[in-house]
């Protein structure tokens, strides 16, 4: 920044930065506001347990993917996992047990995932994934390694003791054109709902499995 004037009085060797100093404070309490704000809206995004992205912050991708696929005319899967019995390991090995296992796989799933996929967790032992641009057959080929990564992890208790958990996985897929004139908004709540649907039936059907359920079969109510 370059301050002049062709009249000599305006000048002042005592104040000859005095403005510019007084500017400089306040554009650097305005970056200051400004970045702070980011940081907390980050924040409100993330799960600040597994560090993964949180309900809003899934909710708003998923609109975005949708959005996304109906202009690209491409395919959209979404993963729910549910760990069996999760309760069990808190009520045997503590809390701090339960909440090293969340972080473990939060890790494990991100490990296997594209840096274009969503992970999130959406409740106590709940995680949904989004998978752009991938059809049913990819996705429970996916899921399957998920599961696997899964039932691979290893967690010791406060006395060391090593604990394991297993997960039951719902994968269901979408694909612009399966439902003729749906809006995102109900494209998101048939895509949720089938999902989780698919991880009620691997529930059902003995738990730390992968099942799947067809999109079109839930009707819009």
């Amino acid at each position: 920044i370059c301050l002049g004037s062709i009249d000599k009085k305006r000048f002042n060797p005592e104040l000859a930065i005095e403005l510019l100093t007084h500017l400089s404070a306040v554009i650097a309490v305005c970056l200051e506001n400004t970045i702070s704000r980011e940081q907390l809206h980050q924040l409100s995004q993330i799960d600040m347990l597994t560090r993964v992205k949180n309900r809003r912050a899934f909710d708003k991708s998923l609109r975005q993917e949708i959005a996304r696929s109906q202009r690209e005319i491409l395919p959209l899967s979404c993963l729910f996992a549910d760990l069996d019995f999760f309760k069990k390991i808190n009520d045997t090995h503590g809390h701090p047990t339960g909440d090293r296992t969340l972080k473990a796989v939060a890790a494990a799933i991100q490990y296997l995932l594209r840096e274009t996929d969503v992970l999130a967790r959406i409740g106590g032992e709940e995680f949904t994934i989004l998978l752009p641009n991938t059809e049913a057959d990819k996705a429970r080929d996916i899921a399957e390694r998920i599961r696997q990564n899964i039932e691979a992890i290893e967690v010791a208790n406060d006395q060391g003791k090593i604990v394991k958990l297993t997960t039951s996985i719902g994968y269901a897929s979408w694909e612009p054109g399966l439902i003729a004139e749906e809006s995102v908004d109900e494209v998101h709540r048939r895509l949720m709902g089938t999902a989780d649907k698919a991880v009620y039936k691997a529930k059902q059907s003995g738990r730390n499995r992968v099942r799947g359920e067809h999109y079109a079969k839930l009707r819009k109510s």
